[in-house]
């Protein structure tokens, strides 16, 4: 399995449904900051408007500190998947018990010892790596996490491998080539002046 996955990383849902009604894909990454963990980055922060959402495949990269302790009302039917920071969390088990029943992935930033993993790797679908600082999209993107990605296939061949930030059509060949499965590309699609023509431009590095 190897998507492309457009980031929605807006502050109203209005912007959010613009976002997602400019391309045209299976699957979406809703970004969630309210700054804590992700230096003064902040998105919209109400889950009831996931209710307003067109009807696709949704993850959540959820990036706030603790998220055992606000997690639970974003659980909603509207998303699949769930992608939680090793880092953020004081109680990652928690996490995972609450959101039995969605696929789980485990984000992990470039300084991660990947290894960390290991304690929770019979209980998760697969490892994100984010490739920037937690915050603002359009950072570039931190070669450290390819040895990440090299490791977990390695040492954990089971787990899809997702790669999200600072990612394009250069950078993009480079992970699928360390042995990704997924890539979440925010601003290099949306940023553009026709959005669905650049996601399709990267659609065909899954072909390569």
């Amino acid at each position: 399995m190897k998507k492309i996955i457009p980031a929605v990383n807006y502050q109203s849902v209005e912007l959010a449904i613009k976002a997602i009604n400019q391309v045209n894909t299976d699957w979406y990454q809703l970004d969630i900051a309210d700054g804590s963990f992700t230096n003064g980055y902040k998105t919209w922060l109400d889950p009831e408007f996931l209710n307003l959402l067109p009807d696709k495949k949704y993850e959540l990269h959820y990036m706030l500190l603790n998220p055992e302790e606000t997690i639970s009302p974003w659980l909603t039917s509207k998303i699949q998947r769930v992608v939680v920071h090793l880092e953020s969390s004081k109680n990652l088990n928690k996490v995972i018990e609450l959101a039995k029943g969605k696929e789980i992935y485990i984000a992990l930033l470039p300084e991660t010892d990947p290894s960390l993993i290991n304690e929770y790797k019979d209980m998760i679908d697969g490892v994100q790596f984010l490739a920037v600082s937690p915050g603002l999209s359009g950072q570039k993107f931190n070669e450290k996490v390819l040895k990440g990605v090299s490791y977990i296939k390695q040492n954990y061949p089971k787990l899809i491998i997702e790669i999200d930030g600072g990612v394009n059509e250069i950078t993009g060949k480079l992970c699928l080539s360390a042995g990704a499965n997924i890539l979440v590309v925010g601003s290099y699609i949306f940023n553009t002046s026709n959005p669905e023509n650049t996601l399709l431009s990267l659609k065909k590095l899954l072909k390569v």
